[in-house]
């Protein structure tokens, strides 16, 4: 004699969550495709600009443009830091590669018109079970306007 277990039906999903997971997915393909357009469409913008002004570019050296991205991204980090440190004193608990990560892939959406994407992007890449999502975002008003560089290059 066996006994077996009832069969229980597999939980089912709440209603309408499959329809937020894509809803999530399209608008994340969304942001993807925007900086893509932003950073083709300024490249594009520069390379033109260059062009007029006689560049020639079999006159670039890979060295030079290796080292001119590595102090580039050295020169954001103190930026990186006071972005990480404003989050702390709003008692959020990102941990610095976290920030960092954040922070510069949010520069990002500086090339989509009207600039509201860099906000999207780090709030949405920093939130989490210890990072508020609209603190996040207000860190980085904060940020903005309260960094030199940011003011002056935004």
């Amino acid at each position: 004699m066996t006994h077996e277990q009832p069969q229980v039906p597999a939980a089912s999903p709440p209603p309408g969550r499959g329809r937020f997971r894509w809803a999530v997915l399209l608008a994340k393909c969304l942001v993807l495709v925007l900086v893509v357009w932003g950073v083709h469409r300024t490249a594009i913008g520069a390379w033109s600009d260059l062009e007029q002004q006689g560049f020639d570019a079999a006159r670039l050296d890979a060295a030079w443009l290796v080292a001119a991205a590595g102090l580039y991204l050295a020169g954001l980090f103190p930026s990186a830091l006071f972005w990480h440190q404003v989050l702390w004193r709003l008692g959020q608990r990102p941990s610095l590669g976290e920030a960092v990560r954040a922070y510069y892939i949010g520069h990002l959406g500086k090339y989509v018109p009207g600039k509201a994407l860099v906000i999207i992007l780090r709030a949405g890449l920093i939130r989490g079970t210890r990072v508020n999502t609209a603190l996040a975002a207000v860190s980085v008003f904060y940020e903005i306007w309260n960094e030199p560089m940011m003011t002056l290059n935004g």
